[in-house]
């Protein structure tokens, strides 16, 4: 189905000043498509990420609420798409098909992102405390995970798992993404593991900590698909308390390779984040426990967020209204979707961050529920996930998104 909408433009007061910009808008209307995902999709799509070294390529990661070991078919499930060949004034050409790995009870429970990165490898990581569906005790075990771009061994039908590497951190993540090969930033919801052991707990896990934090790991040595996971070597950095979790929200996270900067959306906070990993700093060892004893983990330090300054700029302000949610950037434009009130909103990224918050430039209001993450795509398009309506939204602009 193809849709045209008319749009707003709006200039909130309070942020820095900056002339209008019209991305979506061409003489007042957008264009885009919906696009089914297939019956045999899970309930609620999350993560979508294009392969940077194929780029008709689609990848996809979703789960079904109240899912159980025995119903294999409700598990999370990893998605794929191939658009070389699609005409998508025709969108019932597109077509999904759908991997639930052996592994997903455990690598892939209730997955809220994906990042695909450059050299055939994903990473995805989940908003969970590790209940094996609700079949165990919490023991907030699983973390994120290292999958292969290979269709064969994620089928479920494959008689062992397909993950390369895991980690045991970073319970109810809800987002990642992809700085360099190995290494990914990661949105630790609940501020660190509260079961550091893994151990089985008789007695219930204590909350998670009101302030979420911000998790570089580097993947070290991997498996082949499909051979046993030795223990997880690697590096992890930790930046606490700098985001807040919102349940079932994902938070984008976009690492700017030539500027060297990471995007995040808080959505607790309602607010984006730009941090600059190089005035940030490692302050020894962090303290708590792992059940990655083949970890270095470190203690970041310069990270407050608090206002602008040490390694972070406060990009958006609370103000605006936005839960942000998905993040793109394109053409010194932040393109931004907004969870709670389904729209994507632009702002006009200037040179130097300046020392107060950005205003919106532009307003898409899609008016198909909320919205979650966002990704470029061939073409010059724009491909948000709408959750709740199972499908994800394909945006034609008046400029192209290259």
């Amino acid at each position: 189905m193809k849709n045209t909408h008319r749009l707003s433009v709006l200039a909130l007061l309070g942020g820095c000043s900056q002339e209008a910009v019209a991305v979506f808008v061409d003489d007042g209307v957008m264009s885009y498509s919906e696009l089914e995902l297939g019956a045999s999709a899970p309930a609620t799509p999350t993560g979508i990420s294009f392969d940077p070294d194929a780029p008709d390529q689609l990848w996809l990661v979703g789960f079904t609420a109240g899912a159980v070991p025995s119903e294999r078919q409700s598990f999370a499930a990893i998605g794929f798409a191939e658009l070389e060949n699609v005409d998508f004034d025709t969108p019932s050409e597109f077509k999904v098909e759908w991997y639930r790995p052996t592994d997903a009870p455990a690598r892939l429970n209730r997955p809220m992102a994906l990042s695909v990165a450059s050299g055939r490898r994903m990473a995805t990581c989940g908003d969970h405390r590790n209940d094996g569906y609700g079949q165990m005790p919490e023991d907030d075990y699983a973390g994120p995970t290292l999958w292969p771009l290979d269709r064969r061994s994620l089928a479920d039908d494959a008689k062992t798992g397909a993950a390369v590497a895991s980690l045991h951190e970073s319970p109810s993540c809800m987002g990642i993404g992809w700085e360099s090969s190995g290494t990914y930033w990661a949105f630790d919801g609940c501020g660190g593991r509260q079961n550091p052991t893994g151990a089985v707990r008789d007695e219930p896990l204590p909350d998670c900590e009101p302030l979420g934090d911000l998790v570089r790991y580097s993947f070290g040595a991997e498996n082949p698909p499909g051979g046993t996971l030795v223990p997880a070597q690697g590096t992890a950095v930790r930046y606490s308390r700098v985001v807040t979790r919102v349940e079932g929200v994902p938070a984008g996270m976009v690492f700017d390779r030539v500027a060297k900067q990471l995007y995040v959306a808080d959505p607790g906070g309602k607010r984006v984040l730009r941090i600059d990993p190089r005035l940030a700093y490692v302050d020894g060892d962090e303290p708590r426990g792992s059940a990655d004893p083949g970890v270095a983990h470190r203690q970041g330090q310069g990270v407050t967020c608090t206002g602008n300054g040490d390694g972070c700029w406060v990009v958006t302000s609370a103000e605006d209204g936005v839960v942000p949610s998905g993040l793109v950037l394109w053409n010194r434009q932040l393109l931004v979707s907004d969870y709670e009130n389904g729209r994507v909103v632009v702002y006009e990224l200037p040179e130097d961050p300046p020392d107060c918050h950005l205003e919106i430039q532009d307003v898409a209001d899609l008016d198909v529920g909320p919205l979650g993450h966002m990704t470029l795509g061939p073409e010059g398009t724009l491909w948000v996930v709408a959750p709740e309506e199972r499908k994800l939204l394909r945006i034609e602009s008046s400029v192209r998104f290259d």
